[in-house]
């Protein structure tokens, strides 16, 4: 199942891909624009990019494979997943307050 949950209330994410589950805190970053990474159960990083500038928006949720250039962690746009199901909970005009 690959699927993100978005809690207004908490300001948390839930990712549901590939049998694992990720939690995000989305205070930890920039509201309506969110990046972070994950590692997944085969040692595997990947990059998240939640979107949503405001309510009237449809939250968007993105990932991203990396790789290392010269030393450097770049994303690689390529190896774009848009995860197209998704469930919010909680008042999200208060997030945007």
């Amino acid at each position: 199942m690959k699927k993100f949950i978005i809690n207004y209330d908490k300001q948390t994410l839930l990712l549901q891909y590939e049998g694992e589950e990720f939690y995000f805190d989305l205070k930890e970053g920039d509201k309506g624009d969110f990046w972070h990474s994950f590692i997944n159960k085969n040692g595997l990083e990947r990059d998240i990019n939640f979107h949503q500038e405001d309510e009237t928006q449809k939250p968007s949720l993105a990932i991203y494979g990396l790789e290392e250039k010269e030393g450097e962690i770049y994303i690689n746009t390529s190896d774009e997943e848009v995860i197209e199901d998704f469930e919010q909970v909680g008042n999200m005009k208060e997030y945007f307050k």
